[in-house]
């Protein structure tokens, strides 16, 4: 793309008149080229303004910054239009859709989602319906719109995305860029720093989140080794006890031996008359 305009500039660089007409009313039927900022500041190209030609400077104007309804409204005041630019402005026109689209969601506020539909606008699709896409393009059948979307967007790499039939809408991955009005520089600028500052809400709130989950685990980890050593220490307990009760019980069998052979040596020391004699 940046080839094919680096040669139509060069070529508008040394054309004038009528050369520069044909030369502006092939670059915008290019299958290729979908930016026109670069051929918009050639020097021979804004002198057309206030000529007899100047009808295909704004011809280059709209295919840079405008929609197929644009042409619509103008469409007296601007050289009519091959199918080949017709089908080029309708394709600029699902890339400006799309842009808006997605600049909404991306601008708008998280609401009631929260931190979850923050996070989930920098990496959702844009989602068009079929309908917002047939009015802004004048298309009246949906079969016409997808055959549109598929062969002359999908194909030609304007959008990657899919196609709900069941959800009557576009679902958009990736679009191209188009160009951008220099009166407008201060919007989108504006735009973006309001998307920057909800990136830097999000990204300061998962880091708070992140805090917290880390606290969480060093509190889980220390209950878990406070349980540990508890069970550790029940068990030495255990094992104590037990030792004490082997030993108690071996010392009450150790006694009573004792005890049974002292009575036995005191029973054998005694002299017999003093033993008593069984009756007859």
């Amino acid at each position: 793309m940046e080839e094919k305009i680096e040669q139509y500039c060069i070529l508008a660089k040394g054309a004038r008149g009528r050369a520069l007409v044909d030369l502006i009313q092939k670059a915008t039927a290019e299958p290729s080229l979908f930016v026109f900022g670069e051929l918009l500041d050639v020097e021979s190209v804004r002198e057309l303004a206030g000529t007899e030609f100047s009808s295909s400077l704004e011809l280059l104007k709209l295919f840079a910054y405008g929609t197929w309804k644009d042409y619509k409204a103008g469409a007296e005041s601007l050289p009519p239009l091959d199918d080949r630019q017709k089908l080029k402005l309708k394709q600029l026109t699902v890339v400006s859709i799309v842009e808006r689209t997605k600049c909404h969601a991306l601008l708008s506020p998280p609401g009631a989602q929260g931190r979850k539909g923050a996070e989930q606008k920098g990496r959702e699709e844009a989602t068009v319906p079929y309908e917002h896409l047939m009015s802004e393009l004048d298309i009246s059948n949906v079969r016409e719109l997808e055959d549109l979307l598929i062969t002359e967007c999908f194909y030609s790499h304007v959008l990657k995305g899919k196609l709900d039939q069941c959800k009557r809408c576009l679902h958009v991955h990736e679009v191209i860029g188009r160009d951008v009005r220099v009166e407008d520089l201060d919007e989108t600028i504006s735009g973006i720093e309001s998307w920057l500052g909800a990136c830097e809400g999000v990204l300061k709130e998962l880091e708070e989140r992140a805090v917290y989950v880390s606290a969480k685990a060093s509190e889980a980890q220390e209950r878990r080794a406070a349980i540990v050593a508890q069970e550790d220490a029940m068990g030495a307990q255990a094992e104590e006890i037990a030792d004490i009760g082997l030993t108690g019980s071996q010392e009450s069998l150790d006694m009573d031996e004792a005890i049974g052979r002292n009575m036995m040596e005191i029973l054998e020391d005694e002299p017999a008359s003093s033993r008593p004699k069984r009756r007859r």
